[in-house]
């Protein structure tokens, strides 16, 4: 299951570790520069990077699915009369924030299917009426939901961004912020996250949870 998981934050450190230097080099250890200016140019360059790995990021998470193996159900009845109920398997997804989606769900055979849980489960449900035996089963693939990745994001460009600065933590000791009043005071500018945005989820043409159903 390794092959769907994301790589950890600290992988990206040494890239943006590289990038945040060159960044200072250009205007917080650029002495030819106003106090106002240099942070100025330090904050845009900085929302900049912020960006980059925020699409960087999403890409990767974007890139991971997981296909299920195969999950078989039957009903089988002995007598001629009433209806005997099988009730439900289910595929789980792998990993937190993983979801699947009504165009993500192979079916073969008979039974019902139904996604629950916002996407994280789908099921088979079966039952049989006269004598006789009913067989179906599904698939599914997982992917990580537009509002995890979202989420995830901001989490993870805190969590890198914060390791960086606390490396170059010295460059701001001898800049006079109090003098620069249109520039937050220090570098906690850095981590100014916007809201994030969870997308809705649906499931397309199957049904939503309900356990009274029919095959």
């Amino acid at each position: 299951m390794d092959n769907i998981s994301v790589q950890p934050v600290v992988a990206y450190f040494p890239e943006y570790s590289g990038l945040y230097e060159v960044l200072l080099e250009s205007t917080i250890r650029n002495p030819d520069m106003s106090t106002d200016e240099r942070l100025r140019r330090f904050s845009e360059g900085l929302k900049k990077l912020r960006e980059q790995f925020r699409t960087q990021r999403a890409d990767e998470y974007k890139s991971k699915a997981w296909l299920s193996h195969w999950k078989s159900h039957s009903c089988t009845k002995g007598s001629s009369g009433g209806t005997k109920r099988c009730g439900w398997k289910y595929i789980d997804a792998p990993l937190p924030g993983m979801i699947t989606k009504a165009g993500e769900v192979e079916h073969d055979g008979r039974g019902k299917v139904r996604i629950k849980n916002n996407g994280q489960r789908v099921g088979i449900y079966l039952e049989k009426s006269g004598r006789g035996k009913k067989k179906g089963k599904i698939r599914a693939t997982f992917r990580f939901s537009n509002s995890y990745i979202s989420g995830a994001v901001e989490r993870d460009q805190e969590d890198l961004f914060l390791m960086v600065s606390r490396e170059y933590s010295d460059d701001f000791d001898h800049v006079d912020v109090s003098s620069a009043s249109s520039i937050a005071d220090d570098h906690a500018m850095l981590f100014n996250f916007e809201d994030v945005v969870e997308d809705d989820f649906t499931d397309g043409s199957l049904d939503e949870e309900d356990d009274s159903c029919s095959s």
